[in-house]
């Protein structure tokens, strides 16, 4: 069976998700309708100043980082001016098999339409 996008809907059945790419694979957000490679993220801001981590006291994490792991999982677009998860991403490959004329590696901070 084929890929098919209509609307928003996207027939997925090959194995196009975010889980299905391998780390350093390329993905396509479907946000900003650029692609980035997989471990690339950004994470919501934190102002660590003025946070009052109180609440979080006795919690089982040692810095900054491990408070972001558990407190804040969502990863996001690596773009600054995307708020797309990346787990709403999509593998390159089906962006290439429904747009034949893009390239194998995709150009980071470029936009590809569907």
């Amino acid at each position: 069976m084929g890929k098919r996008v209509t609307g928003e809907k996207v027939d997925l059945d090959g194995g196009y998700d975010y889980d299905s790419v391998e780390d350093g694979g390329w993905l396509w957000c479907i946000d900003c309708n650029r692609a980035y490679k997989k471990g690339m993220f950004r994470r919501f801001s934190v102002c660590w100043h003025e946070l009052d981590l109180s609440y979080f006291k006795g919690k089982d994490y040692k810095n900054e980082k491990e408070f972001e792991d558990l407190y804040l999982p969502e990863k996001l677009c690596p773009y600054s001016d995307c708020e797309g998860s990346v787990t709403s991403s999509l593998a390159w490959k089906f962006v290439k098999e429904c747009r034949k004329e893009y390239p194998e590696e995709p150009e980071l901070n470029k936009r590809y339409s569907l």
